[in-house]
């Protein structure tokens, strides 16, 4: 396991928690590769900065593909 990026991934999402956020996204679209969803949030706490969450599978790059490739995502962690 990887305890490193499973410490991260909890600081962040209890950031994200806590203090308001926006999210940004970007969908790779190489030839011959998994297209792949990249996270990342601008966080407002006192401290503003962009935080990388996380890179998602996204096999459907239409505006309602990345809508569920999100949602499921947030409803996973929570």
């Amino acid at each position: 396991a990887n305890k490193v990026g499973e410490e991260y991934s909890t600081g962040v999402f209890e950031t994200m928690r806590k203090h308001p956020f926006t999210l940004v996204i970007d969908e790779s679209n190489y030839h011959g590769a998994d297209k792949v969803l990249a996270l990342l949030a601008h966080v407002c706490d006192g401290n503003p900065r962009t935080m990388f969450v996380q890179l998602l599978p996204c096999p459907d790059g239409t505006a309602t593909g990345l809508f569920n490739s999100i949602n499921q995502f947030f409803r996973y962690v929570g």
